[in-house]
C-alpha cells in the first residue's frame, strides 16, 4: 500500500513466465493503471514502502534461481531505478522497514534445493546500500512477518523439514534477533500488525494442506512508559528486551495499572514496574516492583517496593 492509498502490484508469475512489470490500483476510481517495467522480471520478491513513499523491492526469484539485485519505484516519477545489490541472494525471505527508514531483508531461500540461510542484511536508502546484520536464530523462509515497536518480527516458515513454529524478533539498536512467542507451524500465512505491540498470523499451509489456524500475540522489546494509563500484556505476549513501567504513582480509574494476562511471559532478567500489578494464571514474570499485587496464579520469581 502506497503512502496515498493506492496500491502497487509488481512483478510475480503468470501463464507466460515471469513477470517485470508493474501496474497500480486507484481505490476511489476502482482502476489498475501501468506502474513502468521492473528492471528485472522475479516473482517471491520482498517489497517494502520506504518512508519518502518509493517502494524498494529486492530479491526473488528468475528462471536461474533466487537474485541479489534491488529496485525502487518511485510514485513521483511512475519509473524504476536500479539501487544496491544484496551481498546474499534470497528468495521467499522477509523484508521491513526499521523505524529509522532502514530496511531489513532477513532469511530467504539461496538456491534451488532448496537451501535456507539465517543470514540477515540492511539497505540504507540514502547511499542505496547492504550492510551485514546479525543472523538469525534459524534458518527459515516462506514465514512471514511484521514491524513492530520493538522491531521486525518473522514468523514461522520452513528450513528443509517441518513448518517451523518459532518466531524472532530484531533488535535493530543492538543488532541482535531474540526467539520469541512459539507460532503454529505453517509456511504462507498472512502477518497484520494490529497495534504497536501485537500481531494477527493467520492461514498458511502445513505441509501439503491449508489450514485455518490464527494467532495473535504481541511483542515488547523496549522499556515503555505510560503516564496516568494501564497496561495490559495479552495471553501469549513476551517481554524480550526491556523493563515494561507505569508512572502514575496512585491508583487511578483504570484499577490494576499493569494487567498480565495468562501465560504471558515476561523474561527473569526483566522487570514489571507499576503501582499495582495483576497477574493471571499461567503468567511467568521475572520480577516485580510494586505496592499492590494481585496474583492469580502466575510464577513470580521476585518482589520489590515500588
Amino acid at each position: 500500500c502506497l503512502s496515498d492509498g493506492r496500491v502497487l502490484v509488481a512483478g510475480g508469475s503468470g501463464p507466460s513466465g515471469l513477470l517485470g512489470s508493474g501496474e497500480v490500483y486507484n481505490p476511489s476510481a476502482g482502476t489498475w493503471s501501468s506502474a513502468g517495467t521492473m528492471p528485472a522480471a522475479v516473482h517471491t520478491q520482498g517489497a517494502v514502502l520506504l518512508q519518502d513513499g518509493r517502494v524498494l523491492v529486492a530479491g526473488g526469484d528468475n528462471a536461474s534461481g533466487p537474485v541479489n539485485t534491488a529496485a525502487i519505484w518511485s510514485p513521483s516519477t511512475n519509473a524504476w531505478t536500479t539501487t544496491g545489490s544484496m551481498a546474499t541472494s534470497r528468495a521467499f525471505h522477509a523484508l521491513t522497514i526499521l523505524a529509522d527508514g532502514r530496511v531489513l531483508a532477513a532469511g530467504g531461500l539461496v538456491n534451488v534445493l532448496p537451501t535456507s540461510t539465517n543470514t540477515a542484511e540492511i539497505y540504507n536508502p540514502t547511499p542505496g546500500t547492504w550492510s551485514a546484520a546479525a543472523n538469525l536464530n534459524t534458518a527459515r523462509y516462506s514465514g512471514v512477518s511484521a514491524t513492530l515497536a520493538a522491531g521486525p518480527i518473522v514468523i514461522g516458515g520452513v528450513n528443509g523439514g517441518p513448518a517451523l513454529a518459532s518466531s524472532e524478533s530484531y533488535d535493530s539498536v543492538h543488532n541482535i534477533w531474540t526467539q520469541v512467542t512459539g507460532a503454529y507451524g505453517a509456511v504462507n500465512q498472512t502477518a497484520t500488525a494490529l497495534s504497536a505491540t501485537s500481531v494477527l498470523v493467520a492461514g498458511g499451509n502445513i505441509g501439503s494442506a491449508a489450514t485455518t489456524s490464527a494467532q495473535i500475540y504481541g511483542v515488547l522489546n523496549a522499556f515503555a512508559l505510560y503516564a496516568q494509563r494501564s497496561v495490559t500484556l495479552g495471553s501469549s505476549d513476551q517481554i524480550n528486551g526491556g523493563d515494561v513501567g507505569v508512572a502514575a504513582a496512585t491508583s487511578t480509574s483504570f484499577g490494576a495499572q499493569l494487567v498480565v494476562g495468562s501465560s504471558a511471559t515476561v523474561q527473569t532478567n526483566h522487570n514489571l514496574v507499576a503501582p499495582s500489578v495483576s497477574l493471571a494464571s499461567g503468567a511467568n514474570v521475572g520480577g516485580v516492583q510494586t505496592n499492590s499485587l494481585t496474583n492469580s496464579g502466575g510464577t513470580l520469581h521476585t518482589l520489590a517496593p515500588y
